[in-house]
């Protein structure tokens, strides 16, 4: 079998395309609803348009709270490939409600639609991840995370940038992000019907409809379970990172690099298409073995290109009053470094990422699989709020972007430091 065969396997490349074209109506939806918050005045209430944005964001990661323990349950007790079919169903369905919300002009039916598709993500994110195994042989499952992993970042780049451009076309932009959002969960759908059956790996689990008392059996299973609970912990330090980091760039490229928005979506796409080089050199330097030394050079590299943006702080800060474009941006002195230093940090995740999925999904019991992802995600979705709150109390403290970097950069040392050792004494 070729190295590159994987792509064409018939067992992996449906569900493949189904999580790129799932990824990609999640952004383009969510940047459509933020540019019209922002930019075309759709309010709530007293709400001011920063308020609404952060809004979104917890509306959407809150499912994962409520629903991952039973979509985790549902999982390992019915077949796979049906499962994501109904999840696909479901993202049509949805995708209608937000469509009426576009046509009435709705912010609270579009508010609505964003929570169920949080639940929708939910339920497809713990089918996918224990799918892989069981259809994917082990020497095969580096290369496979790490292309479902890649393509997911550039679905995500893809419909963050479409969502922004086609919802701003004069008069007729949500007539057009409708036929989007309609067209790719149709497109999602029809690869999910080419997925292969994944049977059942636990049939005679008894659910716990419950979603605290699942929540909360689930977390202690994890916790109680040393050979998950380190990956789950890095992976969750990775959605701490990452969501502190992107939410630091807007922020960076304005008031720092005086850029506009150009220069924004400019390091916001180095950012997805770092992390998906950073997971094919995984998948070629792994050879088709796990391995677990590239975690620390991963975190790493995290810290050290961190602290080269800190220390590039006094040369690259904006002494104009006006913005400047990404033409002008690329001729300013240090710029060069400042795209490579936001390259390789967004490499380093994706060598970091990948061999911990993949170690979550070797080290797991089989039958359980599917809840050990569930309740990644639950930690996960713990971290990423923990990170918002963290950026919060930072700039209280009258902190800048820079100085946030070398935060972040010692603290990445300090965890990953701890996480590194423990993997290496396993």
């Amino acid at each position: 079998m070729s190295p590159h065969s994987l792509i064409f396997n018939k067992k992996f490349w449906p569900l493949c395309c189904t999580q790129f074209f799932g990824a990609f109506n999640d952004n383009f939806f969510k940047n459509a609803l933020v540019i019209l918050i922002t930019f075309q005045s759709m309010n709530l209430g007293g709400f001011s348009p920063e308020q609404l944005i952060a809004l979104c964001g917890g509306i959407f990661i809150f499912p994962f709270f409520l629903f991952s323990a039973l979509a985790g349950q549902m999982a390992d007790k019915y077949e796979k490939a049906r499962l994501i079919v109904y999840v696909k169903i479901l993202e049509f369905f949805i995708m209608s409600l937000a469509v009426l919300g576009f046509m009435i002009g709705s912010l609270p039916v579009l508010l609505s639609a964003l929570f169920l598709m949080g639940l929708q993500s939910s339920l497809f994110s713990p089918l996918k991840y224990s799918y892989i195994p069981q259809q994917v042989s082990s020497d095969k499952l580096v290369e496979a995370n790490a292309l479902l992993q890649s393509s997911t970042f550039l679905a995500i780049l893809m419909g963050t940038i479409f969502g922004g451009i086609v919802v701003a076309i004069p008069g007729s932009g949500t007539f057009y992000v409708s036929i989007g959002v309609m067209g790719l969960s149709v497109i999602g759908l029809l690869f999910s019907v080419g997925i292969p059956k994944a049977s059942s790996l636990d049939a005679k689990l008894s659910i716990q409809y419950n979603p605290f008392t699942a929540t909360c059996n689930l977390i202690h299973y994890i916790f109680t379970k040393k050979n998950i609970r380190l990956p789950i912990l890095g992976l969750a330090w990775f959605w701490f990172y990452g969501a502190a980091l992107l939410s630091l760039i807007p922020g960076y490229g304005k008031k720092v690099l005086g850029g506009n928005e150009q220069v924004v979506i400019f390091l916001l796409t180095l950012f997805s298409i770092g992390i998906g080089l950073g997971c094919i050199a995984c998948k070629m330097v792994s050879r088709h073995q796990l391995k677990l030394g590239l975690i620390p050079i991963g975190a790493l590299g995290l810290s050290v290109f961190l602290f080269d943006l800190f220390f590039q702080f006094p040369n690259v800060t904006n002494s104009h009053q006006s913005l400047v474009m990404f033409k002008d941006f690329i001729k300013k002195p240090g710029s060069f470094r400042i795209i490579f230093d936001f390259s390789m940090i967004a490499f380093s995740g994706g060598l970091f990422f990948v061999p911990l999925m993949t170690f979550l999904q070797t080290t797991s019991s089989k039958p359980h699989l599917s809840r050990v992802i569930a309740g990644s995600n639950i930690i996960d979705a713990i971290f990423m709020v923990l990170a918002s709150f963290t950026l919060i109390f930072l700039f209280s403290l009258g902190l800048n972007e820079p100085e946030i970097f070398l935060f972040l950069a010692v603290l990445n040392l300090i965890v990953t430091g701890y996480l590194s050792m423990s993997f290496m004494r396993k």
